[in-house]
């Protein structure tokens, strides 16, 4: 068996160490920057252009992981080895246009080209890298709006006309939880919950068109399962031939609004709650009023008539005096009580029905005129034409016209001199007109513009929510009329219009 000389194993070596210093000459005058990195993404070694180009010196990169070398805002787009197969098969990735970061700060476009190297202790990956950033004079702006993107609060995603996904940003990865790399590349269906059907919708019509789908609510699900509500917005991607290529989607989270806005509606029916518990509180206090004057009649005919019964001698007429007087006294209270649960319940679901105008006059009236009575405040009445019918939730309407009337009860009560209230109905060819004017001090200029807003009230505290105007004015509005304030001979006065009965009408 030959063997070589040890002269020719000197030789041997000489030319192997000849060899490496070439190579190692070769890797430093290699005019891109060259970056090794091992299987984890950590940097193995670098060239001189490395440093010239990045700024770190080779110690400061030895070990760091390869998105050192990319701005902040990119760092989730790794420039690892990537798929195991790509490696296995040795795939080269050419033309990668990523944005690179100067230690100093200084942001600029570089060009990537990868290729696996396969050597005894592993697997490392070669990236040749070449600054760009001066091949054309809209590359700033180019960076500048790439990194708008990425920095995005809204989700946005970028899908072909097959429905493939092929951009994802960082709030896209926060709100659904995919990743970019476990997003590109995968169908936008995944994030379709089971029931999802906005996606069937005809889009891409309009899209072909060059419009943009406005927002609209819609249902995700992210990767853990659960449903997140968002906006949702499309605009097309067109090629530089005019093609569609696909669609940018902008997704909202609005989880919170939605939240806020469950609670606001929870928040509203309860000042709702509130102000009518509020009113029927006034309404009992008058209430009170309304039914001890009928029952000390009651209470008085009943005495004559026992007092009678103990003399053993009853004149005919003066039992039915007393009687009959017992009698219309309990159907007053009647009328009262019947004026209460009417007006008392709620009556938002209750349909649309003809109505007559005189008794929803008469039921408002029955539960205040005593009060008003009590305390010296005098209130004209008008007569009301029995055939005057509208079409409405008659318990709403009731409850609005007396809080016209309780407004305007408190408008007066502590004023000076003579205290009044004065209800006219009027009627034209479509409309029932309801005019509540009081003699009181009148709503200041500068508030008029307010006085129906919610929680606004121009009562003391403690007499008011500041809801039962802004409530009227939202029943009024159902029902296709109008509430206005408005001045009658320098009076304050409150005006509902309401539409007469033209026929039956749907309940909303």
């Amino acid at each position: 068996m030959y063997e070589p000389s040890l002269g020719a194993q000197k030789q041997s070596g000489d030319v192997s160490e000849g060899s490496r210093h070439i190579l190692e000459a070769l890797f430093e005058s290699v005019p891109e920057a060259v970056v090794i990195s091992d299987e984890q993404g950590c940097i193995v070694r670098v060239n001189v252009q490395v440093e010239r180009l990045f700024g770190y010196s080779r110690d400061e990169l030895r070990g760091q992981p390869i998105e050192i070398l990319l701005p902040e805002q990119f760092r989730h787009v790794r420039l690892g080895l990537g798929d195991s197969q790509d490696h296995r098969r040795g795939a080269l990735d050419m033309g990668l246009e990523r944005c690179g970061k100067h230690k100093d700060g200084k942001e600029f476009l570089i060009d990537v080209m990868r290729s696996p190297l396969q050597i005894g202790q592993g697997n490392l990956l070669l990236s040749l890298i070449r600054d760009v950033s001066n091949r054309e004079p809209g590359t700033g702006l180019r960076f500048h709006l790439a990194a708008l993107v990425d920095s995005s609060s809204d989700a946005i995603i970028g899908e072909t006309t097959e429905g493939v996904i092929t951009s994802w940003n960082r709030s896209a990865a926060r709100i659904f939880g995919y990743s970019a790399q476990e997003a590109i590349g995968k169908p936008i269906s995944m994030l379709l919950p089971p029931a999802g059907e906005d996606e069937g919708l005809d889009i891409w019509g309009p899209l072909k068109r060059g419009e943009t789908i406005n927002a609209y609510d819609a249902v995700r699900t992210g990767k853990d399962g659960r449903n997140v509500e968002v906006s949702v917005t499309m605009s097309p991607i067109f090629d530089p031939l005019g093609n569609l290529v696909g669609a940018s989607k902008v997704a909202r989270d609005i989880s919170d609004r939605k939240q806020m806005e469950t609670e606001l509606e929870v928040r509203r029916a309860q000042a709702v709650a509130s102000a009518r518990l509020s009113a029927l509180g006034m309404m009992a206090a008058g209430i009170a009023h309304e039914i001890n004057n009928p029952l000390a009649v009651i209470h008085a005919s009943a005495s004559d008539l026992m007092d009678m019964a103990e003399t053993g001698h009853v004149p005919l007429k003066a039992l039915q005096a007393a009687s009959s007087r017992i009698q219309q006294t309990a159907n007053r209270i009647s009328k009262i009580v019947k004026s209460l649960r009417q007006t008392a319940r709620e009556g938002s679901t209750d349909p649309f029905q003809r109505a007559s105008v005189g008794e929803i006059v008469e039921h408002a009236l029955e539960l205040c005129k005593e009060r008003f009575r009590v305390h010296s405040v005098r209130l004209h009445t008008p007569t009301v034409d029995p055939a005057l019918h509208i079409s409405c939730r008659e318990v709403q309407i009731v409850q609005v016209l007396l809080n016209l009337l309780q407004n305007a009860f408190d408008a007066v009560v502590e004023c000076e001199g003579d205290k009044w209230i004065r209800l006219e109905v009027a009627s034209s060819a479509q409309s029932a007109v309801f005019d509540v004017i009081d003699s009181g001090p009148g709503v200041p200029p500068d508030l008029r513009a307010r006085i129906m807003e919610p929680f606004f009230t121009t009562k003391p505290v403690g007499k008011g929510t500041g809801l039962g105007l802004s409530l009227s004015k939202a029943i009024v509005d159902e029902h296709g009329g109008e509430l206005n304030l408005c001045e009658r001979e320098n009076h304050t006065c409150f005006s509902l219009v309401l539409p007469l009965f033209q026929g039956a009408r749907k309940c909303n």
